[in-house]
C-alpha cells in the first residue's frame, strides 16, 4: 500500500497524514499536504515544523523554523533544529564550504527575492542585509524599524537560549540597520569571537571602540531615538534604555563614557540612578534632561554633573555631552 492511498480525500488533509506520507518516503506529497494545511492555516505550528524537517536546504529550514519562534518563542523543537542548523552553517562558513547557496530569505521579515536591484537592501522591510559602512546605516531611510526591532528582539531571544555565530551576526546587523552602534559594537564582537569573519567586519569595530560610548535613559521611545540620532551624527556611539533599572544594568555592562538620562524615567529615576552611579563609586559623567529648576538642584546633589533644559536643541545637547568629556 503507498502512502497516497492511506491519506483521506478530505479538502484540508491532517497533520497526521502528511506524518505517514513522510514515513512512506513520499516526501513530495508530504510536502504537497502540509502546504494546503498552511493555506488553510499559516499559522500551523506542527505543520511549519514538518516543512523545516522534509526542506533539503538549509536556508529553506530556517525560514520556517524563524516562522514557527516568531509565533511560539518557547517551542524547544524549533529552537533546537535552528541551533543545530545554524552551528552546521557556521562550520561550513569556517571550512571554506563552497556549495552553491540556495535561495535566500530576508532574515527579518522572511520575504525572499525582494532586493532591489543593484543593492543588498530588503524591499521588504528596508533591512541592510550585508556588512557596510556606517554612513551606508545613517543613510538607509527606508527601513521598517518596527519590523526589524521585533526580528532583533526574536533574535535576542535565541541566543539567550541556544548561542550561535550566525545569531550573533544578525544581532549586529540588526542593531546596525537601527543605527545603535552600541549593541552593533558588542555583537559585531561576538560574532567575529564565535568565528565570524565578514569582509569590512574588523573596520567596524575599530571605528566604533573609537568613539566615546554614551548611554542614553527616557521612558518615550521618540526621545530615546531623537537623542540616539542626535549622539550618533555627533561621532558618538550609543546605548538606550527606557527606564532606570535598565540604565543601571547597561551601565554595569557597558561602563559608558557617559550617561545622559531623563530625571522623570520610570524604575530608578534620573535623580535614583545618578545617586547609585555614584554610590557605586564611579565618576561617570551624568548629564540628567530637566524642565524644572528644582530638579536640576536635587540632581546636582546626586551628583550629577550638568543638566539640559528641555526642550533643547540638538546642538545644545551634543556640546554639553563634550564638555562633560572633556572636563
Amino acid at each position: 500500500m503507498t502512502a497516497t492511498h492511506m491519506v483521506s480525500e478530505t479538502a484540508i488533509p491532517s497533520i497526521s497524514e502528511a506524518v505517514t506520507a513522510a514515513r512512506f518516503g513520499d516526501t513530495v506529497l508530504a510536502s504537497r499536504l502540509l502546504d494546503q494545511i498552511l493555506d488553510s492555516n499559516p499559522r500551523n505550528e506542527q505543520a511549519l515544523l514538518w516543512k523545516a524537517v522534509l526542506c533539503s536546504r538549509g536556508e529553506t529550514a530556517e525560514y520556517y523554523l524563524e516562522q514557527v519562534l516568531d509565533m511560539n518563542p518557547s517551542n524547544e523543537q524549533a529552537f533546537e533544529t535552528l541551533r543545530m542548523l545554524r552551528t552546521n552553517r557556521d562550520s561550513d562558513v569556517a571550512c571554506g564550504s563552497n556549495e552553491a547557496k540556495p535561495e535566500m530569505r530576508c532574515p527579518a521579515c522572511f520575504e525572499s527575492n525582494v532586493q532591489h536591484e543593484d543593492s543588498d537592501t530588503c524591499a521588504g522591510c528596508g533591512m541592510l542585509q550585508k556588512l557596510g559602512s556606517w554612513s551606508d546605516y545613517l543613510a538607509n531611510q527606508e527601513i521598517d524599524e518596527v519590523l526589524v526591532q521585533k526580528a532583533v528582539e526574536r533574535w535576542k531571544l535565541g541566543m539567550e537560549r541556544a548561542p550561535s555565530a550566525g545569531t550573533a551576526y544578525l544581532l549586529a546587523l540588526g542593531s546596525l540597520n537601527l543605527k545603535r552602534s552600541g549593541e552593533a559594537c558588542l555583537y559585531l564582537e561576538l560574532a567575529r569571537d564565535m568565528g565570524v569573519d565578514e569582509p569590512g567586519m574588523d573596520g567596524l569595530i575599530r571605528y566604533f571602540q573609537s568613539q566615546k560610548l554614551i548611554l542614553a535613559v527616557d521612558d518615550n521611545a521618540l526621545v530615546r531615538r531623537f537623542l540616539n540620532t542626535i549622539l550618533t551624527r555627533a561621532g558618538f556611539r550609543v546605548v538606550s534604555a527606557d527606564n532606570g533599572d535598565e540604565g543601571m544594568r547597561l551601565f554595569e555592562q557597558f561602563g559608558p563614557d557617559l550617561v545622559v538620562c531623563d530625571y522623570t524615567s520610570p524604575g530608578k529615576n534620573g535623580f535614583e540612578l545618578c545617586r547609585q552611579i555614584r554610590k557605586s563609586g564611579s565618576t561617570t559623567p551624568v548629564v540628567l534632561m530637566s524642565g524644572k529648576l528644582v530638579d536640576k538642584l536635587k540632581a546636582r546633589l546626586a551628583g550629577a554633573s550638568d543638566c539640559v533644559s528641555k526642550p533643547f536643541e540638538p546642538e545644545t545637547l551634543a556640546a554639553t555631552v563634550r564638555r562633560n568629556l572633556a572636563a
